[in-house]
């Protein structure tokens, strides 16, 4: 609204179309509703990252390594939660090579689905994830 103020007091004479901005950092961005419900979710529900090396058979060599951002900080079963987490990953990955269908794509969201239903059962969040499959 634009605004009048004289001796009489305020009144509104004009409307202004408006958009959300963004103030990152040292930038002010216009921003779509997209990105807002993202970084609300990431305030409420915080990151989990799953990284994980496979050989390349498929194999797991190393990890699943897993950190967290605003989600499960403070909480004394915390180290519990994500080892059993790790657990269901080393599933996945065991069966998917059992399977022989290792694509890293496919892995990344059968990791993203099993940490999903566990996280939400468990807690009644679900972190923003990002899961990491890197072969070697």
């Amino acid at each position: 609204d634009v605004l009048e103020v004289g001796p009489d007091g305020v009144r509104v004479v004009d409307r202004v179309p408006a958009t959300p901005t963004l103030v990152d950092g040292r930038a002010s961005l216009d921003v779509g509703q997209a990105l807002l419900r993202e970084r609300q979710r990431l305030a409420k529900d915080g990151m989990l990252t799953t990284v994980v090396t496979l050989d390349a058979t498929g194999a797991l060599r190393a990890g699943p390594e897993m950190v967290t951002r605003g989600f499960l900080e403070g909480d004394d079963d915390a180290q519990v939660l994500l080892d059993e987490g790790k657990r269901r990953v080393v599933e996945v990955i065991d069966a998917a090579q059992a399977r022989g269908d290792v694509p890293p794509e496919k892995l990344e969201k059968q990791v993203v689905d099993t940490l999903s239903r566990l996280f939400s059962e468990r807690t009644g969040r679900k972190p923003v994830q990002l899961v990491v499959v890197q072969r070697v």
